[in-house]
């Protein structure tokens, strides 16, 4: 009797146990790790094998877990790597224009709210409160403003209590700079830009 409840243990632990999950199996065959090496028969050996490799599994698949989201967290920053050259190259441009029209003020003024704006998107941190992130889009909407004599009119309509919402930094910054780029194109008229969270 002995030795089939050991057999069915082991099967059962066996059969049900899954990565990273609760494994009630296992803890019904952990009595025979318990023991002393000396009072271990062959099936008590084979059964510590077991939990060893599932320790081991389990070790692995957090590692590959761990790696994963690293993974994801390179590739969100290689997406803000892509995007920012693209703003910066824009603002440079007009800060340029600017300078050649004789607007060394309004220059000045551009290159102060673009080392601010900076300063918050290269603060390294994986999320940030969604108040923050549509602060940066109306700064980066003054900047463009000052470039584009005041053109751009922004609208936010948010439903109570989103703004704690914690979302990745520079999200809605290149779609704003997009549909400033595109409706803008070859157009003399003023562009209202209008957010809707919910």
């Amino acid at each position: 009797r002995n030795l089939t409840r050991k057999i069915d243990l082991l099967a059962s632990a066996m059969r049900t146990y899954k990565t990273s999950k609760e494994n009630t199996a296992l803890t019904e065959i952990l009595k025979f790790v318990r023991r002393p090496a000396e009072k271990r028969d062959e099936l008590d050996e084979i059964t510590v094998d077991f939990i060893e490799m599932a320790e081991r599994l389990e070790a692995n698949y957090q590692e590959l877990l761990n790696a994963k989201l690293e993974e994801e967290k390179l590739n969100y920053r290689l997406l803000q790597a892509k995007i920012n050259p693209h703003f910066l190259y824009n603002i440079l441009d007009s800060i340029k224009t600017c300078q050649s029209f004789g607007n060394i003020d309004t220059a000045n003024l551009i290159i102060t709210k673009l080392a601010r704006f900076y300063r918050k998107q290269l603060s390294n941190i994986d999320l940030i409160p969604l108040a923050s992130e549509l602060e940066s889009v109306s700064e980066y909407l003054e900047i463009e403003n000052l470039c584009r004599t005041g053109r751009i009119w922004l609208k936010i309509e948010m439903e109570d209590g989103l703004k704690a919402c914690m979302i990745p930094p520079f999200t809605l910054q290149p779609i704003v700079e997009n549909s400033v780029q595109h409706g803008l194109r070859g157009s003399g008229s003023e562009l209202n830009i209008k957010i809707r969270v919910s």
